[in-house]
């Protein structure tokens, strides 16, 4: 349990200290929403819905979205710690796996959560979205419900990826084939090269491109 609290309070510091990604994140969709909300409107007034306004449609639609962009920040924070060479620092220490795992994943809970509520909070304001009041409990409780399903998910991705790199650059074949790339990139590159003659540029010639002058015979 103290593993997985340090991992999510060094999460929620990094957040502090770089937070213009959730900043954008949640102006990008108070941008785009009502622009759709028009046209959410007359589509559901033509199946039926005659006090829809749009926002019913369009609100659920786009936050659903953009959870998605957010969670991704859920494996760039798995990944920041190979760039940052801490991985193997953590997983030599008391720390269980899923400890750690718990550690990533807490804190982009709280996120996930505090961002669907707030931009639905917004979007009750400025566009007109009316849920009903007793509706409020179990959306908070949606809230948490697909925070946790995305965040579980993406980490799922990231840790898959991680040991698939891993094995991958022990494979004899991937070892060989980027010893052969660069080879294959020059002599696939080269009757092109020629073939444009990047060295005079295009309809031009060695005489036509030699500076002229009193200092130049």
């Amino acid at each position: 349990m103290s593993a997985t609290l340090a991992v999510a309070k060094l999460q929620f510091r990094i957040l502090r200290r770089d937070p213009w990604f959730l900043v954008i994140m949640f102006g990008m969709p108070l941008v785009v929403m009502p622009l759709f909300k028009q046209t959410m409107g007359i589509s559901l007034n033509a199946s039926g819905f005659e006090n829809a306004t749009g926002a019913e449609q369009v609100v659920p639609g786009w936050v659903v979205m953009f959870s998605f962009f957010v969670a991704g920040s859920t494996a760039f924070s798995v990944f920041r710690e190979h760039g940052w060479k801490t991985w193997d620092r953590l997983r030599a220490s008391s720390a269980t796996p899923v400890a750690l795992l718990s550690g990533f994943a807490l804190p982009w809970i709280v996120v996930h959560v505090a961002y669907q509520a707030a931009l639905y909070g917004v979007s009750a304001v400025l566009l007109g979205l009316r849920p009903p009041l007793g509706a409020i409990p179990a959306l908070f409780a949606l809230f948490i419900a697909y925070g946790a399903c995305v965040v579980a998910l993406i980490l799922l991705v990231a840790a898959s990826f991680c040991w698939w790199q891993r094995h991958f650059e022990r494979w004899p074949w991937f070892r060989a084939s980027r010893m052969l790339a660069p080879w294959c990139s020059v002599v696939l590159a080269e009757p092109w090269y020629q073939s444009t003659n990047f060295r005079d540029g295009p309809g031009l010639s060695h005489h036509s491109r030699r500076p002229t002058g009193p200092c130049h015979t």
